[in-house]
């Protein structure tokens, strides 16, 4: 907390800092809401003059709703295409290093955005469900610079950038299953979506972590291979329809709780 008043300026503090600090103190805060305090001690420097009276974190929940709704459609999207372009495409890496980082920015919006309601009500949780992911498509844009650098050479010691990418991966979506687990457990949004959300991550998991680990070779991993896209597809169905849902998209997708 001292932390996040310390990004006000000194002025701010003095006018507004003891009520700032009763507000934090009420309840754990979610992702979204640090990133919140944060764009709005920017604003607070950026225009110093003005000191408007704009404690955080701001409720502001269809904004919640909007970024992380459109930033689930647009990344479970672009992801989805992804595995469309690499079955209809041979050679199609140069699609995902475009796609790509897309993608991943357009989930962090999503976490950010969606774990505003489940930060409130299960911090832990959420927050290593969305720590995870940071981590783990920051250490995937990383692989897929690496492959347009070096190719299929070593790039991290003895790793290639693809399995760098692979690591990545992982990260990404079991932090999806951390933030689904707290979407079904504060029941929010649609539970059905999360469902998806989860199982996809689970298989793609199951599947994916032996054959970084070595237990499972390539002529294993190719028979794996249809439950992998199945897995995949689940994935990326389960977070555009965690977006259409926190934005209202259709009967019952709106949160369940208001409070």
């Amino acid at each position: 907390m001292k932390l996040l008043l310390r990004l006000y300026p000194a002025a701010w503090r003095e006018r507004y800092g003891e009520e700032f600090a009763a507000l934090l103190d009420e309840r754990p805060l979610s992702p979204f809401d640090v990133l919140d305090i944060a764009f709005g001690a920017f604003d607070a420097r950026l225009r110093p003059r003005a000191l408007a009276l704009d404690l955080a974190p701001r409720r502001k929940r269809f904004m919640h709703g909007r970024i992380g709704g459109i930033g689930a459609l647009v990344g479970g999207g672009l992801l989805l295409a992804m595995i469309g372009i690499g079955f209809l495409v041979p050679d199609s890496g140069a699609a995902a290093a475009y796609l790509y980082p897309v993608a991943a920015i357009a989930l962090l919006a999503a976490l950010f955005g969606l774990s505003a309601h489940q930060g409130r009500r299960n911090p832990a949780l959420v927050w290593a469900a969305v720590a995870l992911p940071v981590a783990g498509l920051a250490v995937g844009l990383i692989g897929i610079i690496g492959s347009a650098v070096v190719g299929d050479r070593p790039f991290i010691g003895d790793q290639n950038a693809w399995s760098v990418w692979m690591f990545g991966n992982v990260g990404a979506v079991a932090g999806s299953v951390l933030f689904a687990a707290a979407t079904l457990a504060v029941r929010v949004f649609s539970r059905a979506a999360a469902g998806t959300l989860l199982a996809g991550s689970v298989l793609l998991l199951t599947i994916a972590v032996p054959v970084l680990a070595g237990v499972i070779g390539d002529e294993e991993a190719a028979y794996l291979a249809p439950l992998a896209v199945v897995g995949g597809v689940a994935f990326c169905l389960g977070w555009i329809w965690l977006g259409a849902a926190s934005m209202g998209l259709f009967p019952g997708g709106r949160e369940v709780e208001t409070t």
